[in-house]
C-alpha cells in the first residue's frame, strides 16, 4: 500500500457490466490514525493526474 499512500497510482477496474477500466487511485490517511480515504478517478480518456 506505501506505493499508492499519497502518490497514487494507476489501476484497473471492473463496472458492473464486467469491462475492465483504467482508473487512478489515490490513499490517505484521516487524522489519529483512525483510517484511510480512497479516491479513485476513471482516466479513460486519458486524463492522468500530474504531480507537481
Amino acid at each position: 500500500m506505501a506505493s499508492v499512500l499519497n502518490d497514487g497510482r494507476e489501476v484497473i477496474g471492473r463496472e458492473s457490466q464486467g469491462r475492465f477500466i483504467p482508473l487512478f487511485m489515490t490513499i490517505g490517511r484521516l487524522p489519529n490514525d483512525s483510517g484511510f480515504c480512497a479516491v479513485v478517478r476513471d482516466i479513460t480518456n486519458g486524463s492522468v493526474p500530474r504531480r507537481n
